[in-house]
């Protein structure tokens, strides 16, 4: 049976993502042989928390792989992101995934025109974002790296080619490894909890679980008195220890103090990475609407 695809605006769009450092060639040149619809390119540019030097010399290289995009009649779009910080490039990128993704197009991750730190996280957040979005109908999101000739020797060099010099002949695509996320309702909390630093008690739970419309959860329990509130909130808190916070806590995603009706949960270290993750923490910076 042929498997049809479609988008809003026709067939579905190519799409690159690539989070950038002192790079021009590995960016550009993968270009010479083939084309995108769209390239995101992220780089660096807080003068407050980073040198001006290393800012400066980041807006060279973007700007050069930016000039070398349109001169491949390539759109940009640039994405104001730190890439030193780890949660904050998985966000940016597991975002533009599930947003490009969720309007029906192909997603293709550069990780070899960054930091080592950062293609670290570009490609773990790019396999376990298109995971959780892949099915028969779907090209799968593909995390790739160019492979350098040789590497520059002059200031000369440097400024034309970046640190890499390459012809962007060879390239190496990674097979996704599966990474297993928690069930779409414990997602969605621990995205909640991340803006959550001192957690949230059982009754901002159940509200939470009645606002996501989850099944079990319907009643408002502000609208009962003590008495009613009581049972309702103790079954309450059966089904939500059984289907979301004991796995969460074996897994190590969540913390749960005061063992009692009243606990306070919160979001760990851990948490944090895999709501980070998800394609679901709408980066500050970010420019989607």
């Amino acid at each position: 049976m042929l498997a049809v695809r479609w988008t809003m605006n026709g067939f579905p769009k190519n799409i690159h993502v690539v989070p950038l450092g002192h790079e021009i060639d590995r960016a550009v040149r993968p270009f010479d042989h083939t084309s995108a619809d769209l390239v995101y390119v992220l780089a660096v540019t807080d003068r407050e928390k980073y040198a001006k030097e290393m800012i400066d010399q980041q807006e060279y290289f973007t700007q050069q792989v930016i000039k070398g995009l349109e001169e491949r009649h390539i759109t940009t779009q640039f994405i104001s992101a730190d890439l030193f910080d780890m949660l904050t490039v998985m966000q940016h990128i597991s975002y533009i995934i599930r947003q490009e993704r969720d309007n029906g197009n192909d997603v293709h991750v550069n990780i070899s025109a960054c930091g080592r730190l950062t293609s670290i996280a570009t490609a773990f957040a790019a396999m376990a974002v298109s995971g959780d979005l892949e099915d028969e109908e779907k090209t799968p999101v593909r995390v790739y790296y160019v492979h350098a000739n040789r590497y520059s020797e002059t200031k000369e060099e440097r400024l034309q080619h970046g640190i890499s010099i390459c012809t962007g002949e060879k390239i190496t695509l990674f097979e996704n490894f599966q990474i297993v996320m928690p069930d779409p309702v414990s997602t969605d909390l621990l995205v909640h909890l991340m803006d959550k630093p001192a957690g949230i008690d059982t009754d901002n739970l159940f509200a939470f679980l009645r606002e996501k419309q989850v099944e079990g959860f319907a009643k408002d329990l502000n609208t009962l008195n003590k008495y009613e509130k009581r049972p309702i909130q103790s079954n309450y808190l059966m089904k939500a220890n059984k289907r979301y916070l004991e796995r969460l806590q074996r897994r190590g995603y969540i913390s749960i103090k005061k063992p009692q009706l009243t606990k306070t949960i919160s979001i760990t270290p851990a948490g944090r990475h895999i709501a980070s993750i998800s394609g679901k923490v709408k980066p500050l910076r970010d420019r989607f609407p």
